[in-house]
């Protein structure tokens, strides 16, 4: 059972990097997103003319996208945390059965019994809610700030 749980562990790990990893993406990409349409968006402003109200609902589009990539987020974290709940019980398993004598062994134990998780929630909470209200901000006072 040892060498399977091993395995196991290993691709657990091996997808959990890849979710992360798509998780630091999403991050990048609703960062970059929203400037490079704003910086479209103070380019193109002063020549809409007659277009210039279909161009200002463009406006809408930066928080559509942030709140989609949040959820996307959301999702993957969902995933992540799925993943490691599995993790840790093959890492128990694996310590009963391979005849280890630490307890908390592995990775996610040590998380788990750490109290990882808290600050980094509020953080990505207060990152996506303050990325999605400069938007939303944005697009609303434009003309102000733009």
């Amino acid at each position: 059972m040892c060498e399977f749980g091993l395995k196991e562990l290993e691709l657990l790990h091996a997808k959990m990097a890849v979710a992360v990893s798509e998780v630091q993406k999403i991050e990048l990409y609703s960062i970059l997103a929203p400037a490079i349409f704003y910086a479209w968006y103070v380019s193109i402003v002063g020549k809409a003319g007659a277009y210039l109200d279909l161009v200002e609902k463009t406006l809408w589009i930066p928080p559509v996208f942030i709140l989609l990539a949040g959820l996307r987020m959301a999702m993957q974290r969902s995933y992540i945390r799925a993943a490691a709940e599995y993790t840790r019980k093959i890492e128990d398993h694996l310590a009963a059965s391979c005849s280890c004598q630490a307890s908390n062994t592995g990775w996610e134990n040590y998380c788990a019994s750490q109290g990882q998780g808290g600050w980094t929630l509020l953080f990505r909470v207060v990152f996506w809610l303050g990325l999605l209200g400069i938007t939303i901000w944005i697009g609303l006072d434009a003309h102000e700030i733009l």
